[in-house]
């Protein structure tokens, strides 16, 4: 028995998808693999290969000769069926195309090469439906290597038809089956820096630099990122990069624009402070003026405590919530800015490590009981509870304390332990 591994390069063959040729950051999320483990006939393997060759050269008649020569060889080779629907889908014919991707699987029903290729024809054609069905098939072949492929393919499918919500699903199961897939974390740094979750953003984007080079796309997604959380010096290594790197880009050309307009380049916290000074300069006079009351009974002080305990049991369901739906914005937010982390860490290394152990798991389950509020006067209080976690890598139950504090109208956790 003949075996031979026969990889085709998505990249270079130009006929592949708008999933991945019209991909925005550029590049390849890996190969389509072809195994070959049944033919023991040597012509139709040998002339499958030429004809791949000749395809990705884009010699398109020597590829369709080589191709016919391997089916005379084996009329039921599904391999050469698989490519022969690349060709004609290349050369514009797609009923044709149709036909060959739909005979290799007549022949081979669950071949994951084949699967991936007619999703992502079907992914042009708008068929999306049918292209995700495809998909999730090549992935749910257990013989299949890398099923990250074909549910990156679906993400970027979904992504470029707008269906954010459907993409998403699929990036984050590509990354819990290889959390090191290029295409996928830059999908994800995208889509969370467009829903303003800017730190989600920026973990995506750190998960991906670890990876892979920069190219002008990621460098501005970068600095947009950096600048929305009012990180400068983040922001300028980013606009040094793209600078240096490619000054000829449009990339570029945007920064520049950026720039002149001189929005973007206020963090979000200067933003905000300055478009309320504007908007009320006289905010602090109108809060002094308003009338104090002279009668606080103790009825009013009980009521206050109320009101303030159920403000605070409200909070921590917040925050557990945001660390069960693994969303890094709102579970960091509930920090205050004077939070100091245990064992002596730095906030910057506390905040990345809370990220990871946030995004890491491919789901996360918190349970608290038995939640106990100590009032320390009208701004603090100390909060118990027993809190059971679960992940699929990781469970335990323990007896937890939170310190918060009030800052304005809301509570927020100044120590735990």
């Amino acid at each position: 028995m003949l075996k031979i591994k026969i990889f085709i390069y998505f990249l270079l063959l130009t006929l592949l998808t708008a999933c991945i040729k019209n991909n925005e950051y550029g590049g390849s999320i890996g190969t389509s693999e072809i195994k070959e483990a049944q033919t023991t006939n040597e012509v139709a393997l040998t002339n499958l290969n030429l004809g791949i060759a000749y395809l990705t050269e884009n010699n398109y008649d020597k590829a369709l000769e080589k191709l016919n020569k391997s089916l005379e060889a084996d009329s039921n080779y599904a391999p050469t069926y698989n490519i022969l629907g690349l060709l004609y889908q290349q050369l514009g014919d797609l009923n044709e195309a149709e036909k060959n991707f739909k005979r290799a699987l007549s022949i081979n029903s669950v071949d994951s090469s084949t699967l991936n290729n007619y999703g992502n024809f079907l992914c042009v054609l708008g068929r999306l439906s049918e292209a995700e069905k495809a998909f999730s098939k090549a992935a749910e072949n257990p013989l299949y290597d890398a099923p990250e492929i074909a549910m990156t393919n679906a993400g970027q499918c979904l992504y470029q038809n707008k269906e954010i919500e459907r993409a998403e699903k699929y990036y984050r199961l590509a990354l819990q089956s290889n959390p090191q897939v290029p295409q996928a974390l830059l999908k994800m740094s995208q889509i969370n820096f467009d829903k303003q979750k800017f730190l989600s953003a920026r973990a995506y984007m750190q998960r991906y630099q670890e990876i892979a080079p920069h190219n002008a796309k990621t460098l501005l997604l970068g600095i947009k990122i950096e600048n929305k959380l009012g990180d400068q010096d983040a922001s300028s290594s980013y606009q040094l990069l793209l600078k240096n790197s490619f000054p000829d880009s449009n990339e570029f050309t945007e920064l520049q624009n950026i720039k002149a307009m001189g929005n973007e380049n206020i963090g979000e916290k200067e933003k905000v402070i300055e478009n309320l000074t504007k908007q009320n300069p006289m905010i602090d006079e109108e809060v002094k003026q308003e009338p104090i009351p002279k009668d606080i009974t103790e009825n009013n002080v009980q009521e206050n405590n109320v009101t303030n305990e159920q403000a605070i049991r409200s909070f921590v369901n917040q925050w557990a919530n945001a660390w069960a739906d693994q969303n890094v914005d709102e579970y960091l937010a509930s920090y205050s800015k004077e939070f100091m982390p245990s064992k002596g860490k730095s906030r910057k290394r506390w905040q990345k490590e809370r990220t990871e152990r946030l995004l890491v798991p491919s789901f996360i389950k918190i349970t608290l009981s038995n939640l106990k509020i100590d009032m320390r006067g009208d701004n603090y209080a100390r909060v118990g509870f027993t809190q059971s976690y679960r992940s699929d890598t990781y469970k335990d139950k323990a007896r937890k304390e939170l310190l918060v504090e009030k800052t304005g109208n809301e509570w927020l956790i100044i120590k735990e332990n």
